[in-house]
């Protein structure tokens, strides 16, 4: 629109200038001497000047800005260029490492030595003798495919190869990194990793190139023979090396900057501007750019003054790079701030193949300096037009006055030239005449009507007629009378016509009669009256051109019958550049399929060169060079390429030609295709080459004599065989290969070959004997014949070295020999079968075998004879109960592919009596199909062995009896065992719910903990029995081995804790977990061989140690080891250890007890999963029990990524168990984190202050119970003494005894309590969770999950029937379930099932197996027949435990199964797995209440409140709920302690003080802390004093006394507070309701939760009344309480 405006103003002002123009011009015409007299005219010059100077001003403007946005567009252009240059070099850069990669990848012997590295154990990685041939191969690669080092990574991102030590087997840098990409590679794709941190130190090997810590990778998978990926191959690279190069040569101008960014808006090629970087705050002294620039737009211009602020972290990214990171092109002329803050315009594009962009930048400054300049230097110009202009119009105005005068005098002047002019016309007239009539061409003027008007002399010569006859002659009088006029005639109508005719050969008839050939010229003149005629005669010229034409004509017919084609080329000065083809003959076409036109000329369609092979032409173009240099003729062939891309092989001869005359140079020559001459040569040179092979492939040696017995060939195989060499024997005579016996008569025998009688020697097959060149004789095949060669008559002898075959001869025989007397002393007979033959022979062995004599039986007395009768003499020797079945066996053997056949038929002997015969054998000849044609075997007498096989049977079935009714009564008896043991276990269990007191909570749990251990000897017993029977099946389902760790945890955590032993898991890193196999069974090996550790160890520890023996991506052998610092044993105790009922000695069992069958069961478990267990042991210093198991790997599961906290790099650990300290180092390693330790607090201490300054620690591992100093003293002192710069996070760390610790902190700044035993996983979860957070309270990072509790949590509010027909069983069943939540009801039999659960619906059923009308089996076949009840989960109950009873009920049908005695946890665990609730409870609709105010006192004389607020974080409602517990909780302390006193027991008095003195301790009664505290210590150590006793019980008085007004008046306030919110309580009441209904175990918490809210109806001591009934699990006694507060 602007540039709109702008024209039409310009025109505007134009028009206005052309009016004021003509304004003046008109006053001009009026009077010119008055022009600048009168004012009007001089005003109308002045406008004019004045129009004209805007009308440039504006044009100028309009320039300058047109020029400004074409500068901006070029620029951007180029810088577009530069980035599509730079993005093509890098594709380049790109396709060159890729080569390189597959140099190495693609290598067999890499791949081969790669597939075993893998394969190989990563611990011995470093000496590993594949790896050190992969860095040899790879050091011996050329300088241009090396780089910095490189990587083989396994498939679960492992290094098992490197170019370092330091890094293998670690977790692979690209992976922890870029994960997606490294994932690409091990998908198929060869790919480039952008540059990322490294993880080793690159300065030493830059070189000064940039002081960065960067590299970057190109990626590909290694492939076997198979085709599968099964590793991946990293070349790393220096990105500054490899970068730089490509983005400074993108540099434009003295500010423009290409550079590279990854799609985190991150620079990944060094800076133009590093230096400068520096000085602004971009980067920190000696810092490279690369990986640490962000590029972000600072908001303004960075300077040393006004540096980069740490503050601008979160602006917007530069335009440039917010595309870059979206994956987007573009550019940008108007100008952005870059990451310095200078206004640039830019170019970008996104390279996906390399996954990072190219963005081309320069100073907005520098380009629009050209244009600031210019726009100076116009301004400057029009400045000057302006003043010149006005200089000029003065100027003007004085030459019009002076130019006015002289117009007068110029007139004058004027006529006096007109006269002078008109008189020079005239001469020159007079001399154009002259030169007409003595021109030497013939000029002739005619007119239209054919007459002459004038002509010059030569014309007149030419047509030899006189001048003055063309008076009467007409043009057509100068024509033939014939068709020969028509040219003439045409080109004087033309120009008649007014057409110019130019060379127009006609012909003329001379005077005399004789035709000219004329070159006519035909002009009509310019009033179109006459035409001018100019004729050259050419009469001998056109004869010329005939003979030309002749010779050219013949020429052509020698050269197109030329065998090639021939050209001429003109050769210039600069005749590589220039030397056009003048002419080649059609034959090119022949050759090439393109016309010869196509060649020809200076800018011809294509050239030779265009289509000879690019391999060739150089060659060409050399030759042709020395010919023309030299000017000799040369031959060179080459290949070329035809119109249809076919090769032809042709051969070039040519020379340069000087035509002196012409001063010009050629190049003749021809091309000549000699394809077919080509082919056949290479044809006969394969013939050759075949015959040599053959002659070489052949093993047996020929041999060509003439008839002199001259060598004339002696073949390769010839020479293996003699030992001369081919030159040693040619011309020479036969003889000398012959033994001199043979050779002093071998002329005479070759006389008798050329007899016409029949030879001995010539087409025959003797053995003769030859002789080596080392003199050796041997023996040898030969055969002879005639033949001719080259006319002349030789002898061909082929030759076969037989010396091996006489040795086999000789060793066969031997061998028949020994074979022979092994089957007599061993009395086994031979045989061989002909299928086709139908028909058997034998040896004397086998007839003998069966009491014949050899001629009895055999056809003849041989050692190998065919039976008399054939095959039907052989049935009948069979045993007619075997005989269909031996011929069966015969005719399935013959009809498939086994290798053996085998089978036992009975022969009957000579005397009539049979013998068992293990008959075998296999097929020792074929026929053309594969089909057997001989089949040989042996008859070996089996007969004793039979005997004792029956023998054996029988005593088996005795046996097999006796353990069925071992197992029967095993059966019977675990069922009438289990049956009260599940009422002792169950009803013990409930028991111990309720409220006991402490003798009878220790009697109930004394039973319950028997009833459990001799469970545990019940089932051990049944385990062996069904390992006895053969009847433990091993299962082979998918786990994972963390879960078999936790639930071992579960089961010898506790045992270990109460024996105050270390429990540690030493599991190797990267160890796989995912496995299939026998997860149960593996737990119970492991808690046996773990049990018997914690069992015979007093003090010290039992180590768990799990690594590989052997992984790959199928399979994984692991080797478990538990190891203890126990007893220890004999080697005679341990030769007794792995037998049934048998411990090591008779006081092992009376000390420690068991029934010795756990190691027994051990033993056979793992013999069972494939594996075999093993013991080291001395006496005194413990054991050492291992085994090794293969698992299959899971296919589909993908290892839990385990990502290191950011923030940690340096982690001590401090304890003084040396394994831990081993393990924990490994953990902390393999997670990526730098690690020391240390083996005492002391130590820990000094070490963590001398690197506080240096490199401090971010993370302390501190282990609880330590001798000199314990844990929490030495935190003590890192937190009060150290005052370190850089305090770490710290981690406690104990075996046994959390609870304890948890109270012992206080305030202590512990991030969390980590319970030995540890994984890496659960150690880095603790790290990532606790670092940089904020802890209300001291969190179990490593506490157990109850998986208990979760079961049933899930199965709260379900509908369960229990079918069982034992009232004490059934009271059991209920009492769990209700307990618990869950609905419960009971049938008697299977057939009261039935009906129930037809009427009712439930989630799930309890089936008892054994009842009377119906049992379960049945029950549940009948209830499955119904579609409707087809998913409805049953679970079997029963006493029975032996081996196939839960085959048994899974077959009729149950889901599961639950052994009794009924173990409690487990039998929850199973019912969640398959019984899901319908009934979903409704959440409770309680009004929140708002924020309760806590009323406590700035201080008390017995509690510090001050100091208990800092353990609860200032959380006084925490602090409240504290108070309220300890008030109710200590009432009864001092009455509790004395009894304990009285009984002498010492364990409970130091636990109650220990107690009171924690509780204390964190509500801030420092006090009675202190008096605890000393209580505690004299009830350790059974010394207490009464004075301390009543030192307690005041200090304690004190304190609750003081608590009792605190707690009343928040109670009070908080009842208050909550009834004047109008809180509804009924919600809260209808809850409560349900769950006392359903007997719910978390009434209390709940009535604990919504306390403030039921106190807003309490009279009467209602809500006191209702908490004691729910504690007291009087749940009757408290619905009633909550009816009534609901009905009123």
């Amino acid at each position: 629109m602007f540039s709109q405006s702008l024209i039409a103003s310009i025109i505007l002002l134009i028009a206005l200038l052309v009016f004021v123009i003509k304004k003046i011009r008109s006053q001009t015409q009026q009077d010119i001497a008055d022009l600048l007299g009168n004012k009007k005219s001089k005003q109308l010059v002045v406008g004019a000047v004045g129009i004209f100077l805007l009308i440039i001003s504006v044009i100028v403007v309009y320039g300058m800005d047109k020029i400004k946005q074409q500068i901006k567009e070029q620029a951007v252009a180029s810088l577009e260029t530069v980035v599509v240059t730079t993005n093509s070099s890098l594709d380049a850069w790109y396709e060159g490492r890729i080569a390189a990669l597959h140099v190495f990848t693609e290598n067999e012997e890499n791949i081969a030595l790669a597939e075993k590295l893998i394969a190989s154990n990563k611990a011995t990685l470093k000496s590993n003798i594949h790896l050190g041939k992969l860095r040899d191969n790879y050091n011996a690669l050329p300088e241009e495919y090396k780089h910095v080092g490189f990587f083989i990574i396994s498939k679960d991102f492992q290094n098992f190869g490197s170019s370092r030590d330091q890094n293998l087997g670690e977790l692979n840098l690209i992976y922890q990194q870029k994960p997606e990409l490294l994932a690409r590679a091990f998908n198929g794709e060869s790919i480039v990793i952008p540059p990322i941190i490294s993880d080793i130190s690159l300065h030493k090997l830059q070189k000064g190139l940039g002081a960065h810590n960067t590299t970057m990778f190109m990626v590909g998978p290694l492939i076997n023979k198979q085709g599968d990926i099964f590793a991946a191959f990293a070349i790393r690279i220096d990105p500054y090396k490899e970068l730089f190069r490509i983005a400074a040569s993108g540099r434009v101008g003295k500010s423009g900057e290409t550079y590279f960014v990854n799609d985190e808006g991150l620079l990944i090629s060094a800076s133009r501007f590093e230096k400068q970087l520096a000085e602004i705050g971009l980067l920190k002294g000696g810092q490279s750019s690369i990986l640490n620039i962000e590029l972000r737009d600072p908001g303004y211009q960075l300077t040393a003054d006004s540096p980069y602020s740490k503050g601008d972290k979160d602006s917007p990214y530069i335009l440039s790079a917010e595309q870059i990171i979206n994956k987007q092109d573009g550019k940008n002329s108007d100008g952005y701030r870059d990451y310095r803050g200078q206004n640039v315009m830019g170019a970008w594009q996104w390279n996906e193949g390399l996954g990072f962009g190219i963005v081309s930048e320069i100073d907005l400054k520098e380009v629009e300096g050209g244009y600031n300049e210019l726009r100076i230097t116009i301004a400057a110009v029009l400045l000057t037009i302006i003043i010149l202009t006005s200089l000029l119009a003065n100027i003007a105005a004085n030459i019009v006055k002076r130019m006015n005068n002289r117009l007068i005098k110029a007139n004058s002047d004027l006529e006096g030239r007109v006269i002078e002019r008109t008189k020079e016309l005239s001469d020159r007239e007079s001399r154009l005449w002259d030169l007409y009539q003595n021109s030497p061409v013939a000029h002739a003027t005619v007119l239209h009507n054919g007459k002459f008007s004038k002509h010059n002399k030569v014309f007149s010569k030419l047509t030899g007629y006189q001048q003055d006859q063309f008076d009467d002659l007409h043009w057509q009088d100068l024509l033939p009378a014939d068709d020969g006029a028509k040219g003439g005639l045409k080109i004087f109508q033309d120009g008649c016509n007014g057409i110019i005719s130019n060379d127009i050969n006609i012909t003329i008839i001379n005077a005399k009669g004789k035709e000219l050939i004329i070159a006519a010229s035909a002009v009509p003149d310019s009033n179109n009256e006459e035409v001018r005629f100019s004729l050259v005669d050419v009469t001998e010229r056109e004869e010329a051109l005939v003979k030309v034409s002749e010779n050219e004509n013949q020429f052509r017919s020698i050269v197109s019958n030329l065998a090639g084609a021939v050209f001429r080329y003109e050769l210039f000065e600069n005749w590589r550049e220039h030397s056009p083809l003048l002419y080649i003959t059609d034959k090119i076409k022949l050759i090439t399929g393109f016309e010869p036109d196509d060649f020809l000329g200076s800018n011809p369609k294509r050239a030779i060169s265009t289509i000879a092979h690019p391999e060739d032409w150089p060659d060409v173009e050399k030759q042709v060079e020395l010919s023309i240099n030299s000017g000799k003729p040369f031959l060179v062939t080459f290949r070329l390429y035809d119109k249809n891309k076919h090769i032809h092989i042709v051969q070039l001869r040519a020379t340069t030609v000087t035509d002196a005359k012409a001063k010009r140079r050629y190049f003749d020559g021809s091309i000549v295709d000699i394809t077919e001459q080509e082919q056949l040569k290479a044809e006969l040179k394969d013939s050759e080459i075949r015959f040599k092979a053959i002659l070489e492939s052949v093993a047996d040696g020929i041999i060509v004599i003439d008839q002199k017995g001259i060598v004339q060939e002696f073949s390769p195989a010839a020479e293996r065989i003699f030992g001369y060499k081919f030159d040693e024997v040619i011309g020479q005579n036969i003889n000398m290969l012959q033994p001199e016996t043979i050779a002093i008569k071998h002329d005479e025998i070759l006389e008798g070959y050329q007899t016409e009688k029949s030879s001995t020697v010539v087409d025959q097959v003797r053995e003769v004997d030859g002789k080596r060149k080392n003199g050796e004789i041997f023996p040898m095949d030969l055969s002879v014949k005639a033949g001719v060669l080259g006319k002349q008559k030789v002898f061909i002898g082929v030759i076969r070295d037989i010396t091996e075959r006489h040795q086999q001869e000789k060793l066969l025989k031997e061998s028949e020999e020994r074979l022979d007397a092994a089957t007599y002393g061993a009395r086994i007979g031979l045989w061989e079968f002909f299928p086709e033959k139908v028909n058997a022979r034998v040896n004397t062995m086998w007839a003998t075998m069966l009491g014949y004599a050899p001629g009895e039986i055999m056809e003849d007395d041989k050692k190998w004879s065919f039976v008399k009768g054939g095959l039907k003499k052989w049935r009948e020797l069979v045993h007619p109960d075997d005989r269909e079945q031996a011929e069966q066996y015969m005719r399935d053997y013959i009809s498939s592919d086994n290798q053996e056949f085998r089978h036992e038929v009975r022969i009957r002997c000579k005397d009539g009596q049979y013998k068992w015969i293990l008959d075998i054998g296999r097929t020792t000849e074929t026929n053309e199909q594969g089909m057997p044609t001989r089949i040989s075997g042996v008859h070996i007498d089996i007969t004793e062995r039979k005997k004792l096989e029956l023998d054996f049977e029988q005593a088996r079935q005795v046996a097999e009896d006796a353990n069925k009714a071992k197992s029967d009564f095993l059966a019977n008896m675990s069922h009438e065992i289990r049956t009260p043991m599940n009422a002792i276990i169950g009803m013990s269990h409930l028991a111990l719910e309720t409220q006991l007191d402490r003798q009878q909570r220790n009697y109930i749990d004394k039973v319950h903990r028997s009833a459990e251990s001799l469970l545990g000897i019940i089932n051990d017993i049944l385990d062996f029995s069904k390992i006895e029977a053969g009847k433990l099946d091993i299962e082979n389902v998918n786990f994972n081995l963390g879960d078999v760790l936790e639930n071992l945890t579960n089961f010898v955590s506790i045992k270990a804790e109460e024996k105050q032993l270390e429990l540690l898991f030493d599991i190797e890193a990267g160890l796989p977990m995912n496995l299939t196999g026998d997860p149960l069974r593996l737990t119970q090996i492991l808690i046996n061989l773990a049990n018997n550790a914690v069992k015979f160890t007093s003090e010290g520890e039992v180590v768990l140690s799990i690594s590989n023996n052997f992984v790959n991506e199928q399979y994984a052998e692991l080797k478990f080891s538990v190891e203890d610092t126990g007893i220890g044993m004999t080697e005679a105790q341990q030769a007794k250890l792995f037998q049934p009922f048998t411990q090591a000695d008779a006081s092992t069992t009376r000390k420690h007890g068991g029934t010795g069958l756990g190691l027994a069961i051990s033993k056979k478990l793992v013999r069972l999963m494939g594996g075999k267990i093993s013991l080291e042991s001395e006496l005194g210093k413990g054991s050492t029990f291992s085994f090794s198991i293969t698992f299959n790997r899971q296919q589909q599961s993908e290892r839990k990524k385990i990502t290191p906290a950011k923030q940690v790099t340096r982690v001590l650990v401090v304890d003084d168990n040396a394994h831990a300290r081993e393990i924990f180092s490994k953990m902390v390693t393999s997670l990526g984190y730098e690690v020391e330790v240390v083996a005492n607090a002391a130590k820990g201490l000094e070490l963590l202050k001398d690197s506080d300054l240096r490199k401090p620690f971010e993370l302390l591992l501190m282990d609880w119970q330590m001798p000199t100093m314990d844990g929490i003293e030495a935190i003590t002192i890192i937190e009060n003494k150290l005052n370190l710069k850089h305090p770490p996070t710290i981690f406690m760390v104990t075996a046994y005894g959390r609870e304890e610790l948890n109270m012992q902190i206080d305030n202590l700044n512990v991030a969390t309590i980590l319970t030995k035993p540890l994984t890496t996983s659960s150690l880095n979860d603790a790290i990532v969770d606790s670092i940089g957070a904020t802890h209300s309270d001291i969190q179990d990072n490593n506490s157990r999950r109850d998986k208990s509790k979760d079961a049933i949590s899930l199965l709260q509010g379900a509908d369960i029937l229990a079918v069982e027909d034992n009232e004490v069983n059934q009271e059991l069943i209920m009492g769990l379930l209700t307990n618990n939540g869950i609905n419960c009801s009971i049938a008697n039999n299977g057939l009261e099932a039935i009906q129930m659960i037809e009427q009712q619906v439930f989630d799930g059923v309890l089936m008892d197996c054994q009842m009377p009308v119906m049992d379960g089996y049945t029950a549940t076949q009948k209830l499955r027949e119904n579609p409707k009840f087809s998913e409805l989960p049953i679970i079997a109950m029963t006493a029975n435990a032996m081996a196939g009873d839960r085959e048994k009920a899974i077959a009729a049908g149950m889901n599961d199964h639950i052994p009794k005695p009924i173990n409690v946890a487990s039998m929850f665990q199973i019912m969640a797995n398959w019984i899901k609730p319908l009934k979903l409870e409704v959440a409770g609709t309680e009004a929140e209440l708002e924020p309760i105010t806590i009323y406590l006192r700035d201080s008390l004389q017995t509690i510090d409140i001050e100091d208990g607020l800092t353990r609860t974080m200032a959380d006084k409602k925490l602090y409240l709920k504290l108070l309220n517990k300890f008030s109710e909780g200590q009432q009864h302390f001092i009455e509790q302690y004395n009894d304990a006193l009285d009984d002498n027991d010492t364990e409970l008095t130091t636990r109650l003080a220990h107690t009171l003195k924690g509780l204390a301790g964190n509500i801030g009664a420092k006090q009675l802390f202190e008096a605890a505290e000393l209580l505690e210590a004299q009830s350790a150590t059974n010394q207490v004093t009464s004075r301390s006793v009543q030192d307690v019980e005041n200090k304690l008085s004190q304190v609750l006394t003081e608590l009792t007004p605190v707690l009343a008046v928040n109670k009070y306030k908080q009842v208050e507070q909550a009834t004047a919110t109008n809180v509804d309580v009924q919600p809260v009441l209808a809850k409560l309701a349900t769950m006392l209904i359903d007997y719910d175990t978390d009434t209390g918490d709940y009535i604990n939760e919504h306390e403030v809210t039921l106190r807003t109806i309490d009279t009467n001591g209602w809500f006191k009344s209702l908490r004691l009934a729910i504690e007291g699990y009087d749940y009757d006694q408290a619905t009633d309480l909550v009816n009534q507060k609901i009905e009123n």
